[in-house]
């Protein structure tokens, strides 16, 4: 029951992404087409032009954001890299991969694959969001049994006992869940955060 509701949210993610791209793109260049050859102002019309172009860019990171890139042929650990290197790209933050005991050969069912690259993505974009960090670490071990994840970020943290989870952090305690692992977040104000995951393989 779980498994068929989370690939339901796995299929409506997929949809909103390909919607998002292929008709709001078509309608911003469509826009952009009439200011184009409009007869308006050249400052105004550049002015408007910019707008879209930074709608339209805002619009395909939302939907690099809900897609998963992971094909039954590719491999996993290429996806995190290329994940990370498109967040650190777009939202202009040093993000610092490290993995150890693992490779290329590293082995691991497809539906944990794409929950633990889902978890990555929300825990890193979550920090870009609201850490004001200027650096963030993602280190993933293969251990005893278990991949264990550790998210780190210099950012402004916050106080475990004050603060109230949004929906970014609870949807990744969902996840480490149905994996049927554990999660430990250790911040505190102006010491950053960090955030351990242990999945059992």
């Amino acid at each position: 029951m779980v498994q068929e509701k989370l690939n339901q949210v796995l299929e409506t993610e997929q949809r909103l992404s390909r919607r998002i791209h292929d008709e709001l793109a078509n309608d911003i260049f469509g826009v952009s087409f009439k200011i184009q050859n409009s007869t308006i102002d050249e400052k105004e019309k550049n002015e408007l032009l910019d707008s879209l172009d930074s709608i339209y860019r805002r619009a395909r990171d939302i939907s690099r954001d809900v897609s998963v890139p992971i094909s039954t042929e590719g491999v996993f650990l290429d996806a995190i890299r290329e994940l990370l290197r498109s967040i650190e790209e777009r939202k202009s933050i040093k993000i610092t991969p490290v993995f150890r005991g693992l490779d290329n050969n590293f082995e691991i069912s497809k539906s944990k694959q794409i929950q633990i690259y889902r978890i990555i993505q929300e825990l890193v974009i979550n920090a870009v969001k609201h850490s004001k960090a200027k650096q963030i670490f993602v280190q993933f071990f293969n251990r005893d049994n278990q991949l264990e994840v550790f998210v780190e970020d210099d950012g402004i943290g916050f106080d475990k006992n004050k603060t109230t989870f949004g929906a970014g952090l609870n949807n990744v305690k969902s996840r480490v869940n149905y994996l049927k692992g554990k999660i430990t977040i250790d911040s505190a104000h102006k010491k950053g955060t960090l955030i351990d995951i242990k999945i059992p393989i």
